[in-house]
């Protein structure tokens, strides 16, 4: 992996470089996530009737991958 660019190495350590998105873009590609997570949030919006959202953490942002709306 290291020869073909996808990890790279400081020491001891291994890194991801950005050339693994191509597996991970492909993994996420051949499923859908919201159709995934989606009844689950509806479950967690309904306890307590407020908005239910999954986000992923980047740096000093959040970035919002699926969200239910909370119930009128």
């Amino acid at each position: 992996m290291e020869h073909l660019g996808y990890v790279g190495r400081r020491g001891k350590l291994f890194l991801l470089r950005p050339e693994i998105v191509t597996f991970a873009s492909a993994y996420l590609e051949s499923m859908n996530l919201a159709e995934v997570v989606r009844p689950h949030q509806q479950e967690i919006r309904d306890h307590p009737g407020d908005n239910s959202s999954l986000a992923v953490l980047s740096q000093y942002d959040f970035l919002y991958l699926c969200m239910s709306p909370p119930i009128a």
